[in-house]
């Protein structure tokens, strides 16, 4: 059996209206509040009745009225209902000026021919502040991952230089190692070869004399006794050269400044080279400049003998050796020329590296040391040596020491 739907009348809808939970505003097309219900006139914070022929803008926002009016007209212009707020953040305006987050949706309805639009309102505060404590929670944990991410950035840039770092000392230190490799291989075998013909000439030349001694040839021995003289010299200027080297790698020298005679110093180094001459060689000298010169004499007679020595012991027989020496204001310039065997290009650019010697001298006697110690006797004056050669027609050095440094 079929039931009739029951007839609740205009009470019922009176009374739906007046106690829903949910604000309802009913607006006509100049924008004049034409009713509103208690839980709206509660949500607004009015008194019954005085929101009635109000004008809706004094419930929006200052900032929203302009864009309110635009959604309104338009609204009213094609009026159907639907759902706002969803997804946007409406505010109304309380009479005692604060706000508040709403939710509206709209309908629309004709009475009498007069049309009408009505807003359905409820508050989202509770729900916006979540869902604001969400994002701010979200945003607290992105920024906490960010500066994180940026803490791992900034670890790994120091940890990856300081790898790098290591690095380069691991490969410092290998060098290093790999240098002194080496030069303890050129001191084992310059040492054995330096210290053993000396001691063998030694050796033999005194068993001679023993003979010639039991012989009573006594004519015959001066000649060993000389060569016995020579061979210890030569040792002695091998032990001198390593003395030297290592009171210069540990600091222990020091300038000894004095007022030195160049000529004076020139004569007694010459005299002193002259020993060594090959038959043939000569050495001729040119000075230049004042004969005076605040200087370190010790350590400018080791430069001038060994740089003369060298010229000697590298160049042969029946040649000249050209040594000059200027001391004007910009300082002391001395140049050593010979007419040797010169140095290979390919071992210039290591010929002041310690225990160094070059490819073409491996039949002349010598410990590589001597052309180190000059370079470090003048960085203690803060000069310079250079050299120009050519393999086969002899080589030029000359040594600079700045009056500056005097």
């Amino acid at each position: 059996m079929k039931k009739n739907n029951p007839d609740f009348g205009a009470d019922l809808f009176t009374d739906i209206f007046e106690n829903a939970t949910l604000g309802i505003v009913v607006v006509d097309t100049g924008g004049t509040i034409r009713r509103v219900n208690p839980y709206a006139e509660e949500l607004f914070g009015y008194p019954a009745g005085e929101l009635n022929e109000q004008k809706l803008n004094i419930l929006i926002p200052p900032a929203s009225k302009p864009v309110h009016r635009r959604l309104r007209e338009g609204y009213m212009a094609h009026p159907v209902p639907r759902p706002m707020g969803i997804g946007r953040e409406l505010t109304g305006l309380k009479k005692d000026g604060t706000t508040f987050y709403l939710e509206i949706s709209l309908s629309a309805a004709t009475v009498n021919g007069e049309r009408f639009s009505i807003a359905f309102v409820s508050n989202v505060d509770a729900r916006v502040a979540a869902v604001k404590r969400a994002e701010t929670a979200v945003s607290e944990k992105e920024e906490f991952l960010r500066n994180y991410a940026e803490s791992l950035r900034k670890e790994v840039e120091i940890r990856t230089a300081e790898l790098k770092e290591s690095e380069e000392k691991l490969k410092y230190l290998l060098g290093k190692e790999r240098e002194l490799g080496e030069l303890k291989s050129r001191f084992v075998s310059m040492a054995s070869h330096e210290f053993r013909t000396p001691l063998s000439t030694v050796l033999s030349s005194t068993e001679l004399l023993e003979m010639y001694a039991e012989k009573g040839k006594y004519d015959k021995m001066s000649k060993h006794i000389g060569t016995i003289k020579k061979s210890v010299a030569n040792l002695n200027n091998i032990l001198n050269d390593f003395l030297s080297l290592e009171k210069l790698e540990t600091g222990t020298v020091e300038l000894n400044l004095q007022q030195t005679d160049l000529q004076l110093l020139s004569e007694e180094v010459k005299e002193e080279v002259a020993l060594m001459l090959k038959p043939g060689q000569k050495i001729k000298t040119r000075f230049t400049g004042n004969s005076v010169a605040l200087l370190d004499t010790f350590l400018v007679r080791n430069i001038l003998l060994n740089l003369l020595s060298n010229a000697v012991k590298y160049s042969p027989e029946n040649k000249e050796i050209f040594w000059t020496t200027d001391n004007g204001e910009g300082g002391l310039t001395i140049t050593v020329k010979d007419e040797g065997i010169g140095i290979p290009p390919e071992d210039q650019k290591n010929m002041f590296t310690r225990f160094y010697r070059a490819s073409n001298v491996s039949n002349i006697k010598g410990t590589g040391l001597g052309l180190t110690i000059i370079k470090r006797h003048l960085d203690l004056m803060q000069g310079s040596i250079s050299f120009v050669s050519e393999k086969g027609k002899g080589t030029t050095f000359t040594v600079k020491i700045p009056a500056s440094s005097r």
